[in-house]
């Protein structure tokens, strides 16, 4: 169990820890998760709503599972500092308005919340949620939520 979580998994029985530990390993997707403990994915959403309930995350699935992860991301040893080729290339890579999608994807939401924002539709914010994925190289949002969690500063993008 990574360090930190332990006073996570008190409160969770064994497989709930197991899921939790798979979780902190990179594992975001029920799917995944079931393939590697050799169960069924229903038995995996089940364990995950039980900790979702445990740990009082609130809100859609999507928005609880992005939570769970960052939580047990930041209970575990915190990240380096984002070095200085980092950030020439998130600069370089990101628009103010793309680190403020990143910033709201960490923060649990919906792409029709995105698109009130920017006054925009779903199917944009979509596409450019599908650029950043390939820009830094993610393949869903739970990932780009947990590095935006580390790596944005809020404070510029907040008006």
């Amino acid at each position: 169990m990574p360090v930190g979580l332990e006073n996570v998994t008190v409160q969770c029985n064994f497989r709930e820890s197991q899921i939790i530990g798979l979780i902190a390993k990179g594992f975001y997707e029920a799917e995944d998760i079931a393939k590697e403990l050799q169960t069924s994915s229903a038995s995996i959403k089940n364990g995950l709503s039980k900790i979702y309930r445990k740990l009082h995350l609130d809100g859609g699935t999507k928005a609880k599972k992005i939570r769970l992860a960052i939580l047990i991301h930041r209970l575990m040893e915190p990240p380096p500092p984002m070095s200085d080729w980092e950030k020439e290339r998130f600069e370089y890579l990101l628009s103010p308005r793309e680190r403020r999608i990143a910033l709201m994807v960490a923060n649990g939401a919906t792409n029709e919340e995105i698109a009130k924002v920017f006054y925009s539709t779903r199917q944009a914010i979509r596409q450019d949620l599908q650029r950043l994925f390939n820009k830094l190289g993610f393949w869903n949002r739970v990932e780009l939520a947990v590095w935006a969690s580390f790596k944005i500063d809020a404070s510029p993008l907040i008006q």
